[in-house]
């Protein structure tokens, strides 16, 4: 066995070159809006939650997102994914409530798992 020891870096989203920042978004805003659907958008109040009601919000909200980089850099930085330096995202795992490795962000690669972060409580 060669113990290369490298260093693997990820970054936050405000880290990123203007290059991969640009990928990070770009790729974040085409997850968003292929999971985005009507039927997110359901208030449980009787009047706005008529199928029309429902389709214009959600394609009010599907044009916001399809046009502007700022919620899909809100959505990327309240889950406070992580990235390689070219922008692709890293397979990071953040615990959080009452989870009991909550605190803690993992990253995977190749299938083994490393600890990268660790807030106390």
């Amino acid at each position: 066995m060669i113990d290369t020891k490298v260093t693997i870096k990820l970054y936050e989203l405000n880290e990123l070159s203007s290059t991969a920042r640009a990928r990070a978004i770009e790729d974040h805003r085409l997850f968003l809006l292929g999971e985005m659907s009507p039927d997110d958008f359901i208030s449980g109040d009787a009047e706005y939650d008529t199928a029309e009601e429902l389709q214009k919000t959600y394609e009010a909200e599907y044009n916001h997102v399809a046009g502007e980089d700022e919620p899909v850099a809100e959505s990327i930085e309240s889950n406070e994914y992580l990235f390689f330096s070219n922008g692709e995202l890293a397979h990071t795992v953040r615990y959080t409530g009452k989870h009991p490795l909550a605190g803690t962000t993992v990253f995977i690669f190749q299938g083994v798992t490393y600890e990268v972060a660790h807030e106390e409580a």
